[in-house]
């Protein structure tokens, strides 16, 4: 059995990265439920996500694909 010889992150993470991107799921996920709850700092609550989700970009961790399925999952 492959757990047996290796950590569980060789049987599950091998060769790359996840579809759809997590972090940035999980950022979108938290903060644009609370831009209605505050409506007056919806301008910063909706920056954080797009931060995130540009620099996981940026640092080679997703695609443009990957972070883009996070939205359209946690907007829909």
């Amino acid at each position: 059995m492959q757990l047996q010889s290796g950590g569980w992150s060789d049987a599950w993470f091998v060769g790359g990265t996840a579809f759809p991107s997590g972090h940035s799921g999980f950022y979108f996920g938290l903060l644009l439920p609370m831009v209605y709850l505050f409506p007056r700092w919806w301008w910063a609550l909706r920056l954080v996500p797009w931060f995130i989700a540009v620099a996981r970009i940026d640092a080679n961790h997703h695609f443009l694909s990957g972070v883009g399925a996070a939205i359209v999952i946690v907007a829909g």
